[in-house]
């Protein structure tokens, strides 16, 4: 989507852009989310490393799907 709610916005220039004939068209996406800090360990430097690590996506299964109603599945998405 280009704008807001509809193809349409004024640039800094003041000039109005339309883009109608961009379709627009919402898509989600579902994955689980896994969180490396619940990993039990007695290692100061492996909590470390997993809580480093827990901030970068991990690929998982994911779901697609968007307002045409295509459903699209994925074994690994980042």
């Amino acid at each position: 989507m280009l704008g807001g709610f509809e193809n349409k916005w004024t640039d800094t220039d003041g000039s109005t852009i339309t883009r109608y004939d961009v379709k627009r068209l919402r898509q989600f996406y579902f994955a689980p989310d896994i969180d490396l800090t619940k990993i039990k360990t007695k290692s100061k430097v492996v909590r470390s490393v997993l809580f480093v690590l827990n901030a970068i996506k991990i690929p998982a299964p994911t779901i697609s799907w968007n307002s045409n109603g295509t459903c699209k599945v994925y074994a690994l998405y980042f």
